[in-house]
């Protein structure tokens, strides 16, 4: 009756209201696109009801309601549901796209994350995700293609490295980002831990590299035309030469007498004991032992009959 009075689209309501959705579907030849749509949603929303999510998410898809097909699939976890349709939605679809991602992200998928970001073109976004989940090669390969990420990812590498006592690789990554302050930190926390472990060679080592790193900030103070931090930069330079030499030294006499055996000849022990004291005369660095001196001294000048004038008293 309908159907020969021209209604249609009444006809098709009503067997949609009776769940009898293959009925109503004879009556979409003629009709409205908006109300085929309406039809399809229906039938997915009566399939949702009655747990067939998977029928549900289909017939969302068909109907173009691409928002409804991603709740479903997030919600069962499906990641082969949320890729398909991920990738059937174009650029336009932003909202859609970012939906898909942070289910992806939720769920560890990553490369998927990335995948809809890269749709979007939301290269920041995209950044933030490798960050977040620690792909760094991914990163540092943004990074090259878009220099302007450096210090957006550099900086967080930096860190990460930092806090897994990665301490070498995070200074150069802030030497990377074109933070050279915050590469002096970890270098200074570097050297801090070597003295504090008698690992006094990698204490001179890092002594030197700090010396340099504020050479070249006083290089850089000076391009600024800032007299004032140069000077300051140019004394911290001085200062960390000479502690270099002083904990390079000073590992020997330590293994000297610590260790039964050592491969220097007593001479070259006894002046680098009186070097030792000559460069201590105020001052006596953090981890350094003045009384190891004198007693690597004092032995050294018993034992091969060292003792002359001028030479350190014990």
């Amino acid at each position: 009756m309908y159907k020969k009075s021209g209604n249609e689209a009444k006809a098709m309501a009503m067997f949609s209201d009776l769940r009898q959705f293959e009925n109503a579907k004879d009556f979409l030849t003629s009709s409205d696109p908006k109300n085929v749509k309406g039809l399809i949603k229906r039938q997915a929303e009566w399939c949702k009801s009655t747990n067939d999510p998977g029928s549900a998410i289909d017939l969302y898809m068909a109907a173009a309601a691409f928002s409804e097909a991603i709740e479903i699939a997030g919600k069962q976890k499906w990641t082969d549901k949320l890729v398909e349709i991920m990738r059937q939605l174009d650029k336009s679809y932003v909202d859609e796209l970012r939906s898909c991602a942070q289910h992806f992200k939720d769920f560890g998928k990553y490369e998927f994350a990335a995948e809809s970001y890269e749709k979007l073109g939301e290269l920041n976004s995209l950044a933030e995700l490798y960050i977040e989940s620690h792909r760094w090669q991914d990163a540092f390969s943004l990074c090259e293609e878009h220099p302007e990420f450096k210090e957006c990812v550099y900086i967080p590498y930096a860190n990460f490295l930092a806090e897994n006592d990665k301490f070498d690789e995070a200074q150069e990554a802030y030497y990377i980002a074109g933070k050279p302050t915050e590469a002096v930190k970890v270098l200074e926390k570097l050297t801090h831990n070597a003295v504090a472990e008698r690992r006094y060679d990698d204490a001179s080592y890092y002594f030197w590299k700090l010396s340099m790193a504020y050479l070249k900030l006083a290089s850089q103070a000076q391009t600024r035309g800032s007299e004032e931090e140069v000077t300051k930069y140019l004394d911290k330079f001085q200062d960390y030469q000479h502690r270099a030499e002083i904990y390079y030294v000073y590992q020997t006499l330590h293994r000297y007498t610590e260790e039964p055996f050592t491969s220097h000849l007593p001479e070259a022990l006894f002046n680098m004991a009186r070097f030792l004291l000559h460069n201590l005369s105020q001052e006596i660095p953090y981890g350094i032992s003045k009384v190891s001196i004198f007693v690597c001294s004092s032995k050294t000048k018993q034992k091969h009959g060292c003792l002359q004038d001028g030479s350190p008293r014990v």
